[in-house]
C-alpha cells in the first residue's frame, strides 16, 4: 500500500509532517501533476489518496464547456468517485491518522485474502499436475503391461510352433518307410537309384514279397 499526496506545497508539507510522526513517511509518494494523479487512481485503487480539497471540483456544464474556468491542476470529483476513492474530510489530524490506520488494516486483510486465494489456486494447479503425472504413469504401466503380455504370448506361440515342428519331424522320421510291392529286380533297382539321388530323404526300404 502507498499513500499519495496531491495539493499545494503547504498541504503536502503538512501531510508529510503528520505521516513522519507515525513512521509512515516511507510509503508516502507526492504527485505533482493532475494527469499523473488521474492515471494513478485508475491503476491503484487500494492505496490512500490525500488530496487537497481546493484541488477537487465538481463537474458541471460550465466547467465542461468552458475549460478555461477549470483550474489546470484540479481534478474532477467524479473521476475520484468512479475509481472508488472516497471523498472524506477531516477536522483534526488525529481523525486523519485513524482513517489511515483503518485503511491500512483493510488493505492488509484484502492482501491476505488475495494471498490465500493465490495459494489455493497454486495448490489446485499442483494437484492437477499430480493427476496428469499419475495418469501418465498409469498409462505407461498399462502400455508396459500390454507389451509384456504380447511378448509372453508371442514366445508361447513360438515355443508351441517349435514343439509342433519337432513332433512333425519325429512323425516324418517315423513314417519315412517305403514299402515296395514288387518282386521285379529291375523296378527295385531303378527306384533305389532315384532315391539315392535325392539326398534330402532318409528312407528305410522294405521289399514285400508277393
Amino acid at each position: 500500500m502507498k499513500i499519495y499526496v496531491y495539493g499545494s506545497k503547504s498541504f503536502k508539507k503538512h501531510m508529510n509532517n503528520i505521516l513522519l510522526k507515525v513512521n509512515l513517511s516511507d510509503i508516502v509518494h507526492e504527485i505533482n501533476d493532475v494527469n499523473i494523479l488521474e492515471e494513478t487512481v485508475k491503476n491503484d485503487k487500494l492505496s490512500i489518496y490525500l488530496i487537497d480539497s481546493d484541488k477537487i471540483i465538481n463537474k458541471n456544464i460550465i466547467t465542461e464547456k468552458l475549460n478555461f474556468l477549470k483550474p489546470k491542476d484540479a481534478i474532477y470529483k467524479c473521476v475520484l468517485m468512479k475509481a472508488g476513492i472516497e471523498d472524506v474530510c477531516f477536522n483534526t489530524d488525529d481523525a486523519l491518522l485513524e482513517y489511515i490506520k483503518e485503511k491500512i488494516i483493510i488493505s492488509k486483510d484484502i492482501k491476505d485474502e488475495d494471498d490465500i486465494r493465490q495459494k489455493e489456486r497454486d495448490m489446485s494447479e499442483i494437484t492437477q499436475i499430480d493427476e496428469i503425472f499419475e495418469d501418465d504413469l498409469l498409462m505407461a504401466l498399462d502400455t508396459q503391461k500390454s507389451e509384456t503380455f504380447e511378448k509372453v504370448e508371442e514366445e508361447q506361440i513360438n515355443e508351441s510352433n517349435s514343439k509342433e515342428d519337432i513332433v512333425n519331424e519325429n512323425n516324418l522320421s517315423d513314417h519315412n518307410e517305403l514299402v515296395i510291392n514288387s518282386t521285379n529286380i529291375d523296378d527295385v533297382t531303378l527306384l533305389i537309384k532315384e532315391l539315392l539321388n535325392n539326398k534330402t530323404l532318409e528312407l528305410s526300404i522294405k521289399i514285400k514279397a508277393s
